[in-house]
């Protein structure tokens, strides 16, 4: 009996079986807000800032079994990644998904465009936190003027927040 189940099992997981190669990570879905820190580091321009933007997030099934599109709304950019379930309570956003982020402050604004180079979100209980880090180049101007060439940085995200 033992070694049936075993063989059963074994069938499954080398079979591809959806219910078992993936996780069914639910618990994702809704809408909610995520808080937390956003770090830009464009050291062509010196610039190097920490900021901490609400991240209006909806949480929606993907296309494929154990595939979620989380849609992220900051300050008026939205980003749509997809994520691929580890299991229930864990999925891992593919590397090279591109979002828009433009950043102003009084004589310098920067409109960048995100690389992901890795990233993830988790679940424990209803607290979820996600973290992602990008590769940003795009164009940056300080007082008006256009600085040469396109500047490259990075961006890291550490958010998290509670599901409906």
């Amino acid at each position: 009996m033992r070694n049936r189940f075993f063989l059963l099992l074994l069938a499954s997981v080398l079979s591809g079986s959806p219910a078992l190669a993936a996780g069914n990570p639910s618990g994702f879905l809704g809408g909610y807000t995520l808080n937390g820190t956003t770090k830009v580091d464009v050291d062509a321009v010196g610039y190097h800032r920490e900021f901490h933007p609400p991240l209006e997030t909806v949480v929606t099934r993907g296309a494929a079994d154990g595939e979620l599109v989380f849609t992220i709304t900051r300050l008026g950019h939205t980003c749509r990644l997809t994520a691929v379930a580890e299991s229930d309570t864990a999925v891992t956003f593919s590397a090279g998904q591109k979002c828009p982020a433009t950043i102003e402050e009084s004589a310098f604004t920067a409109d960048l465009t995100g690389t992901l180079r890795s990233g993830r979100a988790s679940l424990n209980g209803k607290a979820v936190r996600l973290v992602a880090d990008w590769d940003v180049e795009g164009t940056v101007k300080v007082w008006g003027m256009t600085i040469p060439g396109t500047p490259k940085g990075r961006m890291y995200n550490d958010a998290s927040g509670t599901t409906p």
